[in-house]
């Protein structure tokens, strides 16, 4: 039996599974668009500002690399987290310093 096979038969037996994942879904969702909505951030790069913010919190200011913001948010590679890094210092709720490992600065009140 594949993976798959697995899969769909545990769901139709466990129906009750299903909407617990639906809901914590679109409960998640709905606070990444709540958070953007508020900051003019798209919600993965809501995620992102969050996990600096904790990870700073949580290290003493020091901020995570690209690698470990990369795992973080379930990405391949580095330069999706480029990308949004570059949005959220677009929108100004971040600073970087070039060519500086972990010279990310959080502005006031970039994340709730």
């Amino acid at each position: 039996m594949t993976l798959a096979e697995e899969a769909y038969l545990l769901l139709n037996e466990r129906p009750e599974f299903v909407r617990e994942i639906v809901k914590q879904y679109a409960r998640r969702r709905q606070q990444a668009q709540s958070f953007g909505a508020r900051y003019g951030v798209t919600s993965r790069q809501a995620d992102l500002l969050d996990f600096v913010r904790a990870y700073a919190d949580e290290h003493g200011g020091v901020t995570p690399t690209m690698q470990e913001m990369a795992e973080a948010l379930g990405l391949q590679s580095k330069s999706g987290v480029i990308r949004l890094l570059k949005g959220l210092e677009d929108r100004g709720h971040i600073e970087r310093l070039p060519r500086r490992a972990r010279a990310i600065y959080l502005r006031d009140g970039a994340a709730a």
